[in-house]
């Protein structure tokens, strides 16, 4: 029998905390049994051809999740509302996936083998809130890049609208959504968009809202980079 290595163990305490929280409706959640890791699903080809030379950083991804976890949540207390969700893949179900359809679809080559290489590490699984974060499995580079996909209104050319990159490895996207609990828009604090676009506006107020109360709801985390991050990008 596997045991919980320490990311999964605060992923678990993470998703307790929520259901457990008396001001948190969690509406959906999930989480499946640990199963191999990325390091165990070598060669990498076995999943897609082009991934004969694929090599993950081991710094971003040994001693990540093994398992699929997600939930889906709301909160609603002394007139704050505040809702996120995540849904995490697990190492074989994010290698078993297919290169999206968006890839056929697009005219530049560029853009076309870009979106050929990503694949969906976080999304909208639950309540459908229209993102997807992507961890890019590019061949010619040791350190996969992860991209934010929710708003056509941002980024551009070079790469499809709509992706932004976030300035994160794979693991310390998962250590961070211990913190986040995917609160929705937390992805933007990790990029090089100021919250004062006016495509991702909205996504101030409950961010804000959301680091004001996050300290004294979940009490054994330090908040503070993510509360600097915030004022940084206002």
């Amino acid at each position: 029998m596997r045991t919980p290595n320490s990311l999964e163990k605060r992923h678990l305490a993470s998703l307790k905390s929520l259901r457990e929280h008396d001001d948190i409706h969690l509406t959906e959640e999930r989480r499946t049994k640990i199963g191999p890791s990325f390091s165990e699903l070598v060669p990498f080809s076995k999943f897609e051809r082009e991934w004969n030379e694929l090599h993950l950083d081991p710094d971003a991804f040994e001693g990540a999740l093994r398992f699929a976890i997600g939930a889906s949540w709301g909160f609603s207390a002394s007139g704050e509302e505040l809702a996120g969700e995540y849904s995490i893949p697990s190492p074989l179900e994010i290698m078993m996936q297919h290169a999206s359809p968006l890839a056929r679809s697009l005219k530049d080559p560029f853009q076309r083998a870009f979106a050929a290489q990503l694949r969906a590490m976080d999304s909208d699984a639950f309540a459908g809130g229209g993102f997807t974060t992507y961890v890019r499995m590019d061949p010619t580079t040791p350190h996969q890049e992860i991209w934010f996909n929710e708003l056509l209104g941002i980024g551009g050319p070079p790469h499809p609208y709509g992706f932004v990159k976030l300035n994160l490895s794979y693991k310390k996207y998962l250590e961070t959504l211990v913190l986040t609990k995917g609160i929705y828009g937390w992805q933007y604090l990790f990029s090089d968009i100021s919250f004062n676009d006016s495509a991702i506006r909205h996504h101030r107020e409950g961010l804000s809202r959301g680091l004001q109360v996050f300290p004294d709801m979940f009490p054994d985390h330090d908040f503070t980079e993510l509360q600097q991050r915030l004022e940084a990008r206002l």
